[in-house]
């Protein structure tokens, strides 16, 4: 199954990423905010899943054909810092956006389509944990 996240997000002329939530359950929603994006340039359409302990991480493919992603320090909190997951070997990663899913185990793994007509993924080693290189 695959679990939606009841937080909107997009992105904007400028390649920044945009959320929006609501202030209490069934109640009115925020105002937007910007969660910045990589230096590297321009954002396909984001990707966002709950992590096994209830943050949120954002993935998007950048100009520089990279996958990068940024997560919630903790549940319901401020956003870290964008950080590339990198290009898969002698191939960078279409402009298409990433499908990301969550394993039985509750770790995320991410897929995405390259340059050599293959498809690519990384995994968390762990929940909420840290992805493979």
């Amino acid at each position: 199954m695959i679990e939606t996240v009841d937080e909107p997000f997009g992105t904007n002329a400028t390649a920044t990423l945009w959320h929006i939530w609501q202030t209490a359950p069934n109640g009115t929603w925020s105002n937007w905010a910007s969660l910045g994006r990589p230096t590297t340039g321009s954002l396909s359409a984001p990707s966002v899943r709950k992590n096994k302990d209830g943050r949120l991480e954002a993935f998007s493919i950048c100009s520089d054909g990279a996958l990068w992603h940024i997560a919630q320090v903790t549940p319901g909190s401020v956003w870290g810092s964008w950080d590339s997951l990198g290009t898969p070997s002698n191939s960078v990663i279409l402009s298409a956006g990433p499908i990301v899913v969550e394993n039985t185990d509750g770790r995320l793994e991410a897929f995405v389509g390259g340059s050599d007509n293959a498809l690519w993924h990384t995994w968390q080693v762990s929940p909420g944990g840290n992805w493979s290189s």
